[in-house]
């Protein structure tokens, strides 16, 4: 099981004062990440990466670790099942005390007596059969839970990494309409614009410092929530560092949905519920079986020592185990709908992630093509238009907000692609099947 490999002794360690440097980075998914320089210990606000806050995460989430301990707790029932049960030892001394006028005959008597139950083979074997099952049941609830908090945090890692492009764009916003501004302003004090033209310059300036401010507040938050995620070692003022705009290959549809179906944990947890069930209505069946104990006693008496062995039968004369093996066998039919429901949301699931991503993928070439160069093209001719007197601040002004609000769009649409690949990665437990970058 992918969670037991993680070393136990060294989770809480990692989790104290946790910064980048201290953790051992994963090699990163060729497709979507490249090398990146290490961070320096010495930095004030650590800029941490997607591979470093996973395995943070999977150091210092608490939930994350209830799991690991969930899953040893069934793995350590296989030990209990197999065990063998303690004999019995009945001591029993005894007081010679004689009728009155009888001859005293001699001393006190001492019965000792030894018991051992002897367990069904195939009892034993369905006990242990079922303990195992239950073991790969946590196994994969473990794997499940990885999976689902790596996928968390890739999303709100991409999101912080969104806030921080928006934050990036406002400042850059913020500049520009400032140096408008800053121009215009020359140019009333010269005589060569109306004043008009300088009031609207104050105020796209004071909606770009808003802007700006509000991206701040986001930034901020989107820290607050990979926090929550993580936990409190991933401390306060951190930052998240990657290529947002990376290129990103379509996903192989075929090799997706086999991955799904051949290493999904959530699937393969149904199928061993379902064999857990089997294991169980098998343990029923085998406790209708009469059950064994050897005795062995020796009695000492004052004339006498008598010694005697022999079995004892547990008969299942009116205790036949039907109730708990109908409910057995219930429970099995139970799993097994279930198992074949959660193939098919399964299937489901991966079609809609699937769509989603390819969707994303679309909008973002649009927006990285046509849409943006359009808009670039336009403020370009704006500010030239501007310069020479052919046209007014708002034609230019007019041109920046639609280049914001295109780029505004690119970055919403390269989250998304970002949030579908998550879902993709959950589904697959692995890193999506990709297409080359030159297929349809």
């Amino acid at each position: 099981m992918p969670g037991f490999a993680l070393a136990q002794a060294s989770d809480q360690s990692r989790c104290l004062g946790a910064r980048p440097e201290n953790f051992a980075r994963p090699q990163a998914d060729s497709a979507r990440s490249a090398d990146r320089p290490a961070v320096s210990a010495l930095s004030p606000t650590p800029n941490w990466v997607l591979d470093e806050l996973i395995q943070l995460a999977f150091d210092c989430n608490p939930g994350l670790r209830a799991a690991r301990a969930g899953a040893r707790a069934a793995t350590a029932s296989i030990t209990t099942a197999r065990t063998i049960a303690n004999p019995d030892v009945e001591v029993l001394p005894s007081r010679f005390r004689p009728r009155p006028g009888a001859q005293p005959l001699g001393g006190a008597g001492t019965i000792t007596g030894v018991s051992q139950r002897l367990e069904n083979p195939a009892l034993r074997g369905a006990r242990i059969g079922a303990a195992r099952a239950g073991a790969e049941v946590a196994g994969f609830e473990l794997s499940a839970s990885e999976q689902g908090l790596a996928a968390a945090v890739r999303v709100r890692f991409f999101d912080l990494l969104r806030r921080q492009e928006e934050l990036g764009a406002a400042r850059d916003d913020r500049a520009l309409v400032e140096q408008i501004r800053a121009r215009i302003n020359v140019s009333v004090e010269q005589g060569e614009s109306p004043r008009f033209d300088l009031l609207r310059a104050d105020a796209e300036v004071a909606i770009a410092q808003r802007q700006e401010a509000r991206a701040r507040s986001r930034v901020a938050e989107g820290r607050a929530l990979l926090r929550q995620i993580i936990g409190p070692a991933l401390g306060e003022g951190f930052s998240a560092r990657g290529d947002y705009f990376a290129k990103l290959a379509p996903p192989d549809s075929a090799a997706l949905h086999a991955a799904v179906v051949r290493i999904n944990p959530e699937l393969r947890r149904a199928i061993a519920e379902e064999q857990r069930a089997e294991r169980i209505v098998a343990l029923e069946r085998s406790q209708r079986w009469p059950s064994v104990s050897f005795r062995l006693s020796n009695e000492r008496e004052p004339e006498q020592n008598i010694v005697r062995a022999g079995v004892a039968l547990a008969l299942p004369i009116w205790d036949r185990r039907s109730g708990p093996i109908r409910e057995a066998i219930a429970q099995l039919e139970r799993r097994r709908a279930e198992a074949e429901q959660r193939r098919f949301e399964l299937a489901r699931a991966v079609e809609v992630a699937w769509q989603q991503y390819r969707s994303a993928l679309d909008g973002v070439a649009l927006l990285e093509g046509a849409a943006l160069e359009d808009a670039s093209a336009a403020v370009r001719v704006a500010e030239a238009a501007y310069r020479a007197g052919e046209r007014g601040i708002l034609e230019l002004l007019d041109a920046r907000r639609q280049l914001r609000a295109v780029r505004s769009e690119l970055i919403s649409a390269q989250f998304d692609l970002y949030v579908a690949l998550a879902e993709l990665d959950r589904l697959a437990a692995t890193a999506v099947p990709t297409l080359p970058a030159d297929a349809p």
